[in-house]
């Protein structure tokens, strides 16, 4: 299940005044932009081998990635009302491909891909933005890419433009390119420290307040270490560590709630999703067994019983004995299932145990009457 990310309002990009870090010639990337023939561009990864054909440095192709966004897809103001839907990420940015215009899940989740493709090391990051002093409710995404040896944030979907009002206004902008961290904490605020990249990272509530009030760790943080512990990570753990590292902030915001109730939403669908899992596998086990059963019982009601045949239906029901013992196995990791499983669980336990003394019985008497 994908819990769907809110989008963010761009109303003030324009006022924020952030300055790059590199300022490419737009003209001469917008010059070899316009050799992409658009009647050809029917996948994201045709965009993505025309950037690797026609850019050749991680910078250049970057400068391409960020202005084909910022010109070419539009922000969706309409998603404001529609009606709340948890599309994957996969769609999302296929949605956003192919009708060129989405929200910043899209606008980040299509340089994500685009930056794999290139084989540039990106991540989306995912957090909150400062306007004007105050703390937006909505969620944001963004980008980070790491070029020579060094993290650069980039925000594709300020790029396109701002929302003024009720009315979009698309206008490329490139003040959100390839910015240092340093300048990035001052609007963007990454749910979890890490992404700030920084050795001491902001805490919430001195981004809320514009002040400094403490840092957030004490000793200087070690944020690559982190970064390759949290990539090492299972998906699982990756979740429980932002999670973790969030409460650390002990910062009251409906923003940050959002956020907190996703992860425990994403973490309750991944639990019950092992728990479903294995009893699925304890089901094919069982399913199994029942073949087994059912082949041993159409010989035994064919032949005659001589050694050779007592011996060979002996083993399908050791066999079926034995995948009834991995179904009790399987039944046996599931802890504290939902009621609807729990009811389904019993039923098959029952289902086991009746087959397992139906085979004990056949077994007993290919023994008596060999």
């Amino acid at each position: 299940m994908q819990i769907r990310i809110l989008f963010f309002l761009v109303a003030m990009a324009m006022n924020l005044g952030l300055q790059a870090q590199a300022q490419p010639n737009w003209k001469q990337v917008d010059e070899k932009m316009r050799l992409l023939p658009q009647h050809e561009l029917g996948s994201i990864g045709q965009l993505g081998t025309f950037v690797n054909h026609h850019f050749e440095t991680d910078t250049e192709k970057l400068q391409a990635i960020y202005y084909w966004l910022g010109t070419q897809i539009d922000y969706d103001l309409r998603s404001l009302g529609r009606p709340t839907q948890d599309p994957t990420i996969e769609i999302i940015i296929l949605r956003t491909f192919d009708r060129r215009k989405g929200v910043c899940e899209g606008f980040a989740g299509l340089m994500d891909t685009l930056c794999k493709i290139s084989g540039i090391p990106v991540h989306t990051i995912h957090g909150f933005t400062r306007q004007n002093g105050q703390v937006d409710a909505l969620p944001h995404a963004w980008i980070a890419a790491k070029i020579q040896g060094k993290w650069y944030l980039f925000d594709p979907t300020f790029a396109s433009g701002s929302v003024v009002g009720r009315k979009y206004v698309r206008e490329f902008d490139d003040k959100w390119f390839m910015v240092s961290p340093e300048r990035m904490i001052e609007t963007h605020m990454p749910y979890d420290p890490i992404w700030q990249f920084l050795t001491k990272p902001v805490t919430y509530k001195s981004f809320s307040s514009g002040k400094n009030t403490g840092p957030l760790y004490n000793d200087f943080f070690a944020y690559e270490d982190s970064i390759s512990q949290y990539l090492a990570a299972t998906e699982e753990n990756r979740l429980r560590q932002e999670q973790r590292r969030i409460l650390l902030n002990k910062y009251k915001h409906t923003v940050v709630d959002l956020r907190l109730n996703h992860l425990q939403e994403v973490l309750r669908v991944k639990a019950l999703n092992v728990r479903i899992d294995s009893f699925n596998r304890a089901s094919a086990a069982f399913n199994q067994a029942a073949s087994l059963y059912n082949s041993y019982a159409n010989q035994r009601n064919q032949h005659r019983l001589d050694d050779r045949a007592a011996a060979r239906l002996a083993n399908l029901l050791i066999e079926a004995r034995q995948e009834l013992e991995n179904a009790r196995n399987s039944l046996n990791e599931i802890n504290k299932p939902p009621p609807d499983l729990g009811r389904h669980i019993r039923e098959l336990r029952q289902s086991i145990d009746q087959l397992s003394n139906q085979i004990a019985i056949e077994l007993r008497n290919i023994g008596s009457s060999k």
